[in-house]
């Protein structure tokens, strides 16, 4: 098991520099004007008497009476009674119960309030907590609604008088909400642990009083952390291998920052310490602590090289108001090397600060092209889908020109581009000595007559179908599948070429896959059979008790390579599982890595077939 609690403490203990955030935090007790009196708005539980809000709120009685007559006949659950609080002294407070596994530590981060707070609140709580126990929670404001009261959306963060996220880009949150149906014996904290929030966001979205659900009831769920689908339009693809890497001011240390969607108050159980075996991450804080290991193994070899710099690590959970206050805050000033962040909205702000301030913003993962335009300071380290498919194109127009390639068209607007660019390219590197001067291409029918009229018994076909619908690759993979059991091709030779996604579709059959020898273009290749990756694994395994994730391994391979080149003036392009090269997009654009392996599936194992560097076949 990954030594969760010690890697994320560190992580809070050390150089994670997290942002706090503003009133969204806020806890909000809801209050009224009765009588022209200011009192707060209570909703009685079961065991509530005129007594026990007596004593819980340190008001008389004969108080609480003068603003609900009725209340003298008996209070009754769910009954809204007004508690007058201007003039006095009280403490308001919401009530938390106990659920198992939940510490003093997690319970004062769920709610933003300190440990000593709620022990004042509750004697003898620093003692032990038990399941079902109440604790009372100190509030950090009191509002007062009114008629037509709207909650404001956080004004659009802005950089130098220039809006952080450009009015080009549209964003989209796909479910952004969900709802669940509370079962016999579900809890809050089960159900937000299941759903991946915090029993907070439940409780502000559904209105809940004392932490009090019951069997039957639908809670709205909210969705914070979805991905977002973005609408751009990716830069055109220029190719220029005249390459310079940037030249940096000689220092004596430089200054690094790595953003990442460490989401550290996501994650309850490690925050209190109760981890167990069965404790998982939240997804994205996963990712960004496997990031974070394998950039620190890599920031200890750079050390031995010579190199002196100050890292720091922030968290941008995945907000582009967050990343705003990273890049205003007095540790960010004179940053010279920028590692993330992940998600369009979150680069976008932060590519504008690099360009401003002459920094070097390096995006680790697969993000949208767009942001290179017009700006030299970005390189993306991983190439871009259509990078990987003109690879594709290369590859088989170089290394199977003289074999029958089909093009199978699904028919689907959004794999317009994919085919466009493999056609262009593909057709422009072959020649009329290759078997096929012009590419031949069909659409996919249900009966598959077009996939059998394109098979050529003699030689090689290889169809490239470049969907990145699931539906329609299941669909054609079924298709020549059958087309293949007919007697007249029981002996023709086919291959499939698809693209990287398809390795993702658990639903598209291994034995298609692996019948067909799918290749496809890959932006790395993870191969743990070689020298220098065995070596890593050991040293991983020394560091931190565990074995690297894909993730740890790219966290490696990025920071090792970018920082050797920019600050050490080395090369070093063969990582572990990358060969970082990087290509100009066109003058005043930024860059962009342009290796891609080709990788075939065969004997249910992944292998690599040939590599394709800037547009040349390797």
């Amino acid at each position: 098991m990954k030594l969760i609690g010690i890697v994320v403490m560190m992580l809070l203990a050390t150089s994670l520099f997290a942002q706090r955030g503003d009133a969204d935090k806020k806890d909000k007790i809801e209050t009224t004007m009765v009588n022209g009196k200011k009192c707060l708005v209570h909703v009685v539980e079961s065991g509530n008497t005129l007594y026990s809000l007596h004593r819980q709120y340190e008001v008389t009685i004969a108080e609480i009476v003068a603003v609900n007559p009725n209340a003298e006949a008996g209070l009754q659950v769910g009954q809204v009674v007004y508690i007058p609080i201007e003039n006095s002294n009280i403490q308001t407070y919401k009530i938390h119960i106990v659920e198992a596994k939940q510490t003093l530590y997690g319970i004062s981060r769920l709610y933003d309030v300190s440990v000593a707070d709620i022990v004042a609140l509750n004697p003898g709580s620093d003692q032990g907590l038990q399941i079902g126990q109440q604790l009372k929670i100190p509030s950090l404001e009191l509002s007062t609604p009114t008629n037509n009261q709207v909650e404001k959306e956080d004004p659009q963060p802005e950089l130098n008088n220039q809006p952080l996220v450009p009015n080009t880009l549209v964003v989209q949150w796909p479910d952004s909400v969900e709802t669940h149906t509370v079962q016999k014996g579900e809890t809050l904290y089960r159900i937000a642990l299941a759903h991946k929030v915090t029993m907070l966001d439940i409780v502000r979205e559904n209105d809940i009083e004392n932490g009090e659900i019951k069997v039957g009831q639908v809670l709205v769920i909210p969705r914070k952390e979805e991905a977002p689908v973005f609408k751009e339009n990716t830069i055109p693809f220029i190719s220029d291998s005249n390459y310079v890497a940037p030249k940096f001011e000689q220092k004596s240390k430089y200054k690094v920052a790595v953003i990442l969607p460490f989401h550290i108050t996501k994650n309850p159980e490690v925050l209190s310490g109760m981890i167990t075996p069965a404790t998982e991450l939240n997804k994205l804080t996963d990712l960004s602590v496997d990031f974070y290991m394998g950039a620190k193994m890599a920031l200890d070899s750079l050390a031995k090289l010579g190199l002196t710099a100050e890292v720091k690590f922030y968290d941008s959970k995945a907000s582009a108001t967050e990343v705003a206050n990273i890049l205003k805050s007095y540790e960010f000033k004179n940053t010279d090397i920028i590692i993330g962040p992940l998600f369009n909205q979150t680069i976008t702000p932060v590519a504008n600060w690099a360009k401003l301030n002459n920094a070097r913003l390096i995006v680790p993962f697969n993000a949208n092209t767009s942001v290179l335009k017009s700006n030299p300071y970005v390189s993306f380290a991983i190439p871009s889908d259509l990078t990987l498919i003109k690879s594709l194109a290369h590859y088989y127009a170089l290394e199977h020109g003289d074999d029958n390639v089909v093009l199978v068209k699904s028919g689907l607007a959004k794999d317009n581009d994919a085919y466009r660019v493999f056609r262009e390219e593909f057709n422009r590197l072959t020649t009329p000595q290759s078997y096929r001067a012009i590419l031949k291409e069909v659409q996919l029918s249900d009966a598959g007559k077009e996939l059998s009229a394109a098979i050529i018994n003699d030689t090689l076909t290889v169809f490239v179908d470049l969907s990145s619908d699931k539906a329609h690759a299941m669909r054609f993979l079924t298709t020549l599948n059958r087309v293949k059991n007919q007697r007249i091709h029981e002996d023709a030779r086919v291959a499939v070429v698809g693209i990287n996604d398809w390795m993702k579709f658990d639903d598209l059959s291994n034995y298609y896959k692996n019948r067909f020898q799918l290749h496809y273009a890959s932006p790395n290749h993870l191969d743990y059979s070689t020298p220098s990756m065995q070596k890593f694994v050991l040293d991983y395994r020394e560091a931190y008790n565990a074995d690297p994730s894909k993730y740890a391994v790219q966290g490696f391979d990025v920071t090792y390579a970018y920082l050797s080149q920019y600050l050490l003036m080395r090369n070093v392009n063969e990582g572990l599982m990358n060969d970082i090269r990087l290509e100009s997009r066109g003058v005043g654009n930024g860059t962009e890595n342009g290796t891609c392996f080709i990788l075939k599936q065969e004997n249910f194992e992944i292998k690599r077939v040939g590599k394709v560097i800037n547009q040349r076949v390797y």
